[in-house]
């Protein structure tokens, strides 16, 4: 019954096990079962006797969230409550799974944008390198607020007589200001 349910996307949310059932499974081998086929299945496991400890019923289960022991007798309007609770549990846990799924899907989207934005830039500081470098104008970059040069072409630094890591980290007015006049105009 759980497996059509899934298979027509109307899962249940709550089921009720007893801990003595017919002879075959036991009720912790049952919900056992069922969680491995929906472990999103909130579980009431209904006993009247002490079959299993809390401990042994953790130890065949694990740690499970979704299970709440009821002993037998119980009160119908506590069942009631129960079964409402236990169902809005499984639909907000429901929405946050799907909330979380589309969180992870925009957060995939978003990081494929950035891959191609970065290689795109990475490229375009390609071509520019490239452009800078070579280029037969003698050119320089300053950083804005100590005029520091960042960079310097190969054309600047031989007209300047300097190796261009020489150039990198010194104030560009000073540089250009000690070189000989007709250099600059070269």
């Amino acid at each position: 019954l759980l497996r059509a349910a899934l298979a027509a996307k109307r899962p249940y949310a709550l089921a009720f096990v007893d801990v003595r059932m017919p002879p075959g499974w036991d009720g912790i081998e049952t919900i056992s079962r069922l969680w491995e086929v929906y472990p999103r299945l909130q579980v009431v496991l209904c006993t009247a006797h002490s079959d299993y400890s809390w401990e042994e019923i953790r130890a065949r289960l694990g740690k499970p969230d979704g299970l709440v022991v009821l002993k037998k007798p119980f009160d119908n309007l506590e069942v009631q409550q129960l079964a409402h609770t236990l169902t809005r549990k499984w639909e907000l846990n429901l929405q946050a799974a799907l909330k979380l799924e589309e969180l992870e899907i925009m957060v995939r989207r978003r990081t494929h944008e950035l891959e191609q934005a970065n290689a795109a830039l990475a490229g375009s500081e390609e071509r520019f390198a490239k452009a800078f470098h070579t280029s037969p104008v003698a050119m320089a970059i300053q950083s804005l607020p100590d005029r520091r040069l960042v960079d310097a072409n190969e054309r600047l630094a031989r007209l300047l007589g300097r190796s261009r890591e020489e150039l990198l980290g010194n104030p560009g007015a000073e540089l250009l200001h000690d070189a000989a006049p007709e250099t600059i105009r070269a």
